[in-house]
């Protein structure tokens, strides 16, 4: 986990550094939520970066996507 730490750390000020003001993310990322632990080393980074985390309404879940049914064309 701490290698993990690291190459995100390095990832977020390698963008700080480039111009990034914050970091952008969907509210679900495939079958994880923003809450699940695997998103932790990011926020760390984040954290000591000063990035904010930016929080799109879209959704990156296939999962999600088809659990609304499609509005169908009427005939």
């Amino acid at each position: 986990m701490r290698l993990v730490r690291v190459l995100v750390y390095g990832e977020a000020k390698l963008a700080k550094e480039n111009g990034a003001v914050g970091i952008f993310l969907r509210g679900s990322e495939r079958d994880r939520l923003l809450s699940d632990s695997h998103f932790f080393p990011l926020y760390d980074a984040a954290s000591r970066l000063d990035l904010p985390i930016c929080i799109h309404s879209a959704t990156g879940s296939p999962v999600l996507f088809n659990y609304w049914p499609k509005q169908r064309k009427k005939e």
